[in-house]
């Protein structure tokens, strides 16, 4: 007898999230200054997903929303807009991306930082437990953005706050 079950099945016994964390070497002032400045986010993107800012100012609340150019796999360019959803200055930011235009699929990236003797300790969560959409699911192999990536976002960025 054979397996039958579906993708979406398989995705409901899967971890639906991954946190990564580092400590880095600056307060979490200037962390926090860093990603709350969207231009800055293509070059801490090491899945070489993030192109660039199309809109946007420094995040500053909850409700903002900045656009930003994607490439998946980098023949396929598309526009992302992203709301933040989670905004506590010097803490926590975090935002849910949807298609330009559209509502939200379901994921979300959180920033958790918490200060340490040496500097901040930075929690990036990739959470798409809010996916539910069958098809989006199947197309899309969650996690999208791969652990190693994300590990090494948090080394750009400590680069670009530990000078």
């Amino acid at each position: 007898m054979t397996d039958q079950r579906t993708d979406a099945a398989d995705h409901s016994r899967k971890p639906r999230f991954d946190v990564v964390s580092r400590e880095i070497s600056a307060p979490p002032e200037r962390v926090f200054d860093v990603l709350t400045d969207p231009s800055r986010h293509p070059g801490l993107d090491d899945s070489g997903m993030v192109l660039e800012l199309l809109d946007g100012d420094r995040l500053t609340e909850v409700g903002q929303v900045f656009r930003m150019r994607m490439t998946m796999g980098g023949a396929n360019r598309y526009e992302t807009d992203n709301r933040v959803v989670a905004f506590e200055p010097g803490r926590t930011i975090a935002w849910t991306t949807a298609e330009a235009d559209h509502e939200p699929l379901g994921w979300l990236w959180r920033y958790d930082l918490e200060p340490t003797p040496a500097g901040t300790l930075v929690s990036q969560t990739y959470d798409w437990s809010g996916v539910t959409d069958k098809e989006t699911l199947q197309m899309i192999p969650f996690p999208a953005v791969p652990r190693d990536a994300r590990l090494e976002t948090l080394e750009l960025l400590a680069q670009a706050t530990e000078s």
